[in-house]
């Protein structure tokens, strides 16, 4: 956990005071997230006086070595990496949806017309006063075994043709149960927990091939970061409607590649999150013991391959912090 002393921001460490905190869903449940801060939330706090504490630039600047303390990711089911999922929302963006368009294009001789279409339906009925909206792109992306955390290396496989970084925020959902029945999400059966900033690392160039090889461009090994920091949904820092993030690739220690200052949120998205949760849910309930994400979609484009030892940098405001991972090329002669 994260917390502001003396001017300093220290990372904190939950379960050298308390040992049966396990997970950040445990500090969640044990939170009783959303509930008024009251008197019993200031004495959870006061606790933490006697916790473990490292300052947390000396934690986000360590390499991700198993021998030495380092950052995992920020939330994730340790005991069954399966009930961790990852799922996304496509062509939420304008600038993504001219991009994608344009890429198949340059590909396949032809405009791949749907990429605008699902974008146009999106703006037509995707925040709708009454759910549910107009249905968006929704994909299936990673489970525990296939996200990274910070400092963690993205890769690109052997069979890879161009892999690009989309930075994107993503949202935790857990079902609904005892402690955790705040933030009810459209259905009743799970709750929004929070927040974390997101690389839905994608090889672009299968897709610009064929849209049907989606799975081969956002689904493999090291094809999802998450990370710094995981921002409670009761935070008043975080504001689901307006983001400033950016995306940087650095290249021997100097700028390959910027975003530049984008904008995202459900301002600046064709639908609104309580419509994607809406299809995000529809019928694919939330298994047992199941923390599910939602990448919310990608304003950035990027169109440089990327090396072996190149570094991706996204950060945002809303208390999300950085996410800094290096690049791993398993492809032969690139590593």
């Amino acid at each position: 956990m994260l917390r502001e002393e003396q001017g300093e921001e220290r990372a904190v460490s939950a379960t050298s005071i308390f040992p049966k905190l396990k997970t950040t869903l445990d500090v969640l449940r044990a939170r009783e997230i959303g509930r008024p801060r009251g008197d019993a939330d200031r004495a959870f706090w006061d606790r933490f006086s006697r916790a473990t504490r490292r300052p947390w630039p000396d934690l986000w600047n360590t390499p991700f070595d198993a021998s030495s303390p380092h950052l995992l990711p920020p939330i994730d089911v340790p005991e069954n990496p399966y009930a961790f999922t990852l799922w996304g929302a496509g062509v939420t963006h304008l600038r993504s949806a001219k991009a994608r368009e344009e890429e198949a294009k340059a590909v396949r001789g032809r405009p791949a017309s749907f990429y605008d279409l699902i974008y146009q339906t999106g703006l037509a009925g995707g925040k709708p006063r009454r759910l549910p909206g107009a249905r968006p792109e929704i994909f299936y992306k990673a489970d525990g075994y296939y996200a990274v955390g910070p400092n963690q290396p993205l890769r690109i496989a052997r069979s890879a043709v161009r892999c690009v970084p989309e930075p994107e925020i993503v949202s935790y959902y857990a079902a609904r149960s005892g402690r955790l029945k705040t933030h009810i999400i459209y259905g009743g059966a799970a709750v929004r927990l929070g927040y974390t900033l997101g690389n839905d690392f994608s090889d672009q160039g299968w897709e610009s091939q064929n849209p049907l090889y989606l799975p081969h461009a956002k689904t493999q090994r090291g094809l999802a970061a998450i990370g710094p920091i995981f921002v409670t949904v009761d935070d008043a820092l975080f504001d689901s409607r307006e983001i400033a993030i950016r995306c940087r690739v650095f290249r021997r220690g100097a700028v390959q590649q910027d975003s530049g200052a984008l904008r995202t949120g459900e301002k600046h998205m064709a639908h609104s999150l309580a419509n994607l949760e809406c299809h995000l849910f529809d019928n694919r309930p939330l298994r047992p013991a199941e923390i599910r994400g939602l990448f919310w979609g990608t304003s950035a484009v990027f169109k440089l391959p990327l090396k072996s030892g190149d570094r991706i940098e996204i950060e945002a405001s809303s208390g999300l912090g950085a996410l800094r991972n290096p690049v791993l090329d398993s492809r032969p002669g690139m590593g």
